[in-house]
């Protein structure tokens, strides 16, 4: 019973909150691996192979539908979410599953760049860019990551 409780408590917000420019899910830029842990679960998969280290944070083992960490010399270097989890929105109401009209329509327009298949619109503001990936024009994943990385991902 209590195996199960605990992780209830320790696992991923069942709707995280995007705040453009500021967090993902209570999580910032710059949070160590520590920090990112203890918000969104200590239990992760490790990217093998990646540029950065990466950390994924899903709703269960073997599931893709989560959030993703990236760290440089121990500091996180972008957050973002996996597979449109469900019920997670921005701070002002745009969804997962929202187009980019609805995007364009509450945060105003942003430049959108087209990666193969899949498009994003950012907002650069200063040394953060933050990210609203588009798959099928539907509104895929938010992203918060340093200006300095590429919105392609």
């Amino acid at each position: 019973m209590l195996a199960a409780v605990l992780s209830f408590v320790l696992a991923l917000p069942q709707a995280g909150v995007f705040v453009p420019g500021r967090s993902l899910a209570g999580v910032r830029l710059g949070a160590t691996e520590a920090q990112v842990r203890a918000a969104w679960s200590p239990h992760v998969g490790v990217c093998r192979g990646c540029r950065h280290r990466t950390l994924y944070f899903t709703y269960g083992k073997f599931n893709q539908v989560g959030t993703g960490a990236e760290f440089e010399r121990g500091r996180a270097v972008a957050l973002y979410t996996l597979w449109v989890p469900t019920g997670w929105r921005t701070d002002k109401g745009v969804r997962l599953g929202d187009t980019p009209l609805s995007v364009n329509g509450v945060y105003g327009t942003m430049p959108r760049f087209e990666c193969g298949h899949y498009s994003v619109m950012v907002q650069r503001r200063g040394a953060v860019t933050s990210a609203f990936y588009f798959k099928d024009d539907l509104l895929w994943a938010f992203a918060l990551q340093r200006s300095s990385e590429p919105a392609c991902r």
